[in-house]
């Protein structure tokens, strides 16, 4: 074999041990951060809020996330929720539901909000029961959904709904008859 096949042989050789993870090098590959899921670990309430932001002009989220002085400014009522609430929250934030018809008017009335032992903000799921979308912070997991009916049911019993919107409603317009 003359010098240049025997490069080249070598060289394909190294290459494809590398590629099989073969040779490995003395560099440390840099730590990934571990990737946020909804719902956030180690919360230590759930709050759900009504809001209202056209009548302030706010907006309740900012390029690092929950605005509290915002969400402060335009709360109509808040409510903390009962472990059993808890759970039926996060069922219903988790659901295999069908994906409903969206209409992109994307204005939220609500938000359930994770806060930790020091009252701070951990995650969300925004909610707007008028086109039935939605905001997970962090994202939510990949094929899962709001359940809007008994997310409705919820709302409607621990802060209210906005005018003219209800649970039943909700749940009709879905075809969920419950």
């Amino acid at each position: 074999m003359n010098t240049f096949n025997r490069r080249c042989w070598m060289g394909s050789a190294l290459l494809t041990a590398v590629s099989y993870g073969f040779v490995s090098s003395n560099a440390e590959e840099p730590a990934k951060a571990p990737e946020a899921k909804w719902p956030p670990m180690g919360y230590a309430k759930v709050v759900v809020y009504h809001f209202q932001t056209e009548k302030n002009h706010v907006q309740i989220w900012n390029k690092d996330g929950l605005d509290e002085e915002a969400l402060k400014k335009c709360t109509v009522k808040s409510a903390e929720l009962s472990k059993s609430q808890i759970d039926d929250f996060l069922k219903a934030g988790l659901s295999d539901a069908d994906e409903p018809p969206t209409y992109r008017c994307y204005d939220p009335h609500h938000v359930f909000v994770f806060r930790d032992k020091d009252d701070h903000f951990m995650g969300a799921l925004e909610i707007c029961f008028h086109c039935f979308g939605s905001r997970y912070s962090p994202a939510r997991p990949e094929g899962k959904r709001p359940d809007y009916p008994a997310l409705a049911k919820l709302c409607e019993k621990l802060v209210g709904m906005e005018d003219g919107v209800t649970a039943a409603a909700i749940s009709k317009r879905l075809g969920d008859g419950n």
